[in-house]
């Protein structure tokens, strides 16, 4: 499985560090069994007639008008929810609709929502809400699969009846019923033929300035000719050595102070780690260690695994990485796919439960906020509170020249809509308008 040494290094250079800053006394993690996998395949729902063949079929009329009248029918039909329609997220709404066989909204047939399904048409919800016993008894009644809940999260997420929906948005707990809350790893691939092959949520390749390769190659050129004399292969675990621990010269730092990460224990985060067997054969080539109880030495435990059609095993790359650069800390891994609370759970749970002195990342939820600490934030806060050393290459979005903003903000266009002209009309010249940072 050494095809996953080309991952991203997504900031564990922090992690040899962390390993001197850390007293090599630390007791090993507690032996416990591997937890169970959660295996969940879905769909996305297609109308049975696509948005596009629906607008065409309207004759004599130009593209504008027929928008503008689907953006009105919108937004009346918007006006007329019930109090219990008024908490369900509109793509949910107008999935249940087409389901039934009706049009999405009034005066339009039908709309892509983007919304998962399970193979018996079920929704995949989000729902936030006041979790007690008697809401887990209605979902359940109503024939719903609660997939993972937490109270102190208030987060359910949850297969639901479509025709369910609205009798459990009225229950008083029910704050919001929103569709599942998307994610994705630092290197977003699928999977084909079992190699890593870019997949189709990847983020776009970024456009280099002209010139660009040819610096890179004679940088790549004077830093092996630097590093030649002292250049070791093969210092880390199994088949093959991460390019990290040669680049970063971890070898040498374990060489010269003796410190292996041996008593640490490390706990990992993704989307999964034996979902394509990935783990197990790392584990056969050496490139893992041993499933704990081990012999004695450092061990591996699978807290929480993911079994999915997309699932990676990006867990297994990152842990490859980690057992070359310390060879001697015992690895944790729980996924992050299960749902946004089930993410910010596990990494409470890696410190808590498991006793995790570093725990590491490579995942973001799409719905994140910006301005302020989420429950993934919040679960962050809690254990390097508690001492724990967090990494994270998750979020490093916003940059409008490589394609890659996260938020509107970043992408941002004046093209001289009416929001956004001036007083009389008029707009200044781009040159003429401030920076932020130049009325400091």
């Amino acid at each position: 499985m050494k095809h996953f040494r080309h991952i991203r290094s997504f900031g564990l250079a922090a992690i040899v560090l962390a390993l001197f800053a850390m007293t090599a006394s630390v007791s090993l993690c507690a032996q416990t069994e591997p937890g169970a996998s959660i295996d969940l395949h879905f769909h996305k729902f297609q109308p049975k007639v696509s948005p596009g063949q629906a607008t065409s079929a309207i004759a004599g009329q130009n593209a504008s008008d027929v928008t503008a009248q689907q953006i009105q029918a919108l937004e009346l039909e918007k006006s007329s929810r019930t109090p219990a329609q008024q908490k369900i997220d509109s793509n949910v709404l107008y999935t249940i609709r087409m389901l039934s066989g009706k049009s999405a909204a009034p005066g339009i047939s039908s709309l892509d929502t983007g919304v998962d399904l399970d193979d018996n048409d079920r929704i995949v919800v989000d729902i936030t809400a006041t979790v007690t016993d008697q809401l887990l008894q209605q979902l359940n009644a109503a024939g719903a699969l609660v997939l993972y809940s937490n109270a102190n999260f208030r987060a359910i997420r949850a297969l639901v009846p479509p025709e369910q929906i609205e009798n459990i948005a009225a229950s008083s707990d029910v704050i919001f019923v929103g569709r599942k809350e998307e994610m994705m790893t630092s290197a977003s691939v699928g999977i084909s033929g079992g190699k890593r092959t870019p997949g189709s949520n990847a983020l776009p390749k970024r456009v280099m300035p002209p010139g660009f390769e040819l610096r890179a190659a004679r940088i790549r050129k004077q830093l092996a000719a630097l590093l030649q004399a002292g250049r070791i292969t093969g210092t880390g675990q199994g088949a093959v050595t991460a390019e990290g621990d040669e680049t970063h010269r971890a070898f040498d730092a374990r060489g010269a102070f003796g410190v292996t990460g041996a008593g640490l224990k490390i706990g990992v985060l993704s989307d999964s780690a034996n979902n394509t067997g990935a783990a197990a054969a790392a584990q056969a080539s050496g490139d893992l260690p041993p499933t704990c109880p081990g012999p004695g030495g450092p061990c591996l435990t699978i807290v929480q695994d993911f079994s999915s059609p997309t699932a990676a095993d990006e867990g297994t790359a990152m842990m490859e990485i980690i057992h070359d650069m310390a060879p001697g800390a015992s690895l944790f891994f729980a996924t992050a796919d299960v749902s946004e609370a089930s993410f910010a759970q596990n990494i409470l749970d890696l410190r808590n439960v498991s006793g995790c002195d570093i725990i590491v990342d490579d995942v973001f939820y799409f719905d994140e906020p910006v301005f302020q600490d989420g429950i993934v934030a919040q679960a962050v806060n809690t254990v390097t509170a508690a001492g724990v050393l967090y990494f994270s290459s998750a979020g490093n979005e916003g940059n409008v020249d490589s394609g890659t903003a996260g938020y509107f903000e970043g992408d941002f266009n004046d093209t001289g809509s009416p929001a956004f002209t001036f007083p009389g009309a008029l707009r200044p010249e781009p040159s003429t308008i401030l920076a932020p940072w130049a009325l400091l």
